[in-house]
């Protein structure tokens, strides 16, 4: 038999043999063997122990070609492979164009927040700390809380009835898709300075 079973799963198979009969009757293993024209298939190999005619112990083994079956699961398996690398490749490029966006924002915005409305939370992409002192995560109501106390008295009203949460979740209901306010704005420098919230 090891003359027949290709040299490199000889071993191995003798091994998970001896270990399935050791745990029963019976055993099931694949593996390699070289053909006549030396050309090599997989097979798969049942085996079952049992008695002859003299009541001596015999041991059955019923081969099976299934070389088509393991070129099919290699095939698979390259498949898959080559699906993972390139899923790993558009997820590099998904964030070497986050990272690019961001920096395109950085450069056209004072600040970027990412905004959960119906969970009333915020955070901070970019913030530009000089003249702004917002926290840079938390609830999106108190955050609004405090853009209406750091504007002019005049346009508080405006500003807390443009960007209250139900007001804005309401406005996205019926088919809104932005909010865009003007305001005066009073920085860190205690000076009101324009900006546009969008």
């Amino acid at each position: 038999m090891s003359s027949v079973v290709y040299g490199a799963d000889y071993t191995k198979k003798c091994r998970l043999q001896a270990q399935q009969l050791a745990r029963g009757n019976t055993y099931y293993l694949e593996y390699r063997v070289i053909c006549r024209d030396e050309h090599l298939i997989w097979v798969a190999d049942f085996g079952k122990k049992g008695f002859d005619e003299n009541g001596r112990d015999v041991l059955y083994s019923f081969i099976t070609d299934i070389t088509e079956r393991k070129e099919r699961e290699v095939q698979s398996q390259r498949t898959n492979r080559e699906v993972e690398r390139l899923r790993h490749e558009q997820e590099r490029e998904r964030l070497a164009e986050n990272h690019a966006l961001r920096a395109a924002v950085a450069a056209a915005y004072i600040c970027t927040l990412k905004v959960n409305l119906t969970r009333d939370t915020y955070t901070y992409f970019l913030n530009e700390r000089q003249y702004y002192a917002h926290k840079p995560t938390g609830a999106y109501t108190q955050l609004i809380q405090e853009l209406v106390d750091r504007s002019l008295p005049e346009q508080r009203a405006e500003v807390q009835e443009a960007l209250c949460l139900t007001k804005v979740l309401q406005r996205f209901t019926i088919g809104e898709t932005e909010v865009y306010l003007e305001i005066q704005y009073k920085a860190l420098d205690e000076g009101y300075h324009w900006i546009s919230v969008l």
